[in-house]
């Protein structure tokens, strides 16, 4: 029990720039696509959040993006995860969780899966 795992899922935001060059005909003429990676709010806050409790127990964070890979996709819908979720050790909180709530798992009062 010596670490926070947070599960996430970033989107990916795809925005079309004008391109620069005058001279048309070339291959990188026309529009270029900058893509942006980013958190929803509520996936950053259940990260804030493990992070703020994981600094105070001493625990190590690690952090999964669901939306890299479809195996993981795969791997967490078949442990039943739902994203954003927290696990400490083998206990589990889906959606965004308290830090109190947090804190009562890291200290072993409560042993119930939510």
């Amino acid at each position: 029990m010596n670490k926070v795992r947070v599960y996430i899922r970033s989107e990916r935001i795809i925005h079309e720039i004008p391109g620069q060059l005058v001279v048309e005909g070339h291959p990188c003429y026309g529009f270029k696509k900058e893509v942006v990676v980013k958190l929803p709010e509520d996936h950053e806050r259940a990260k804030r959040i493990a992070e703020e409790v994981a600094k105070e127990g001493g625990l190590d964070v690690e952090i999964y993006d669901l939306s890299n890979s479809f195996t993981s996709k795969i791997s967490a819908f078949l442990r039943g995860i739902k994203t954003p979720t927290v696990e400490i050790g083998n206990r589990r909180v889906n959606g965004i969780p308290s830090k109190e709530r947090l804190l009562s798992l890291l200290s072993g009062k409560e042993n119930l899966e939510i």
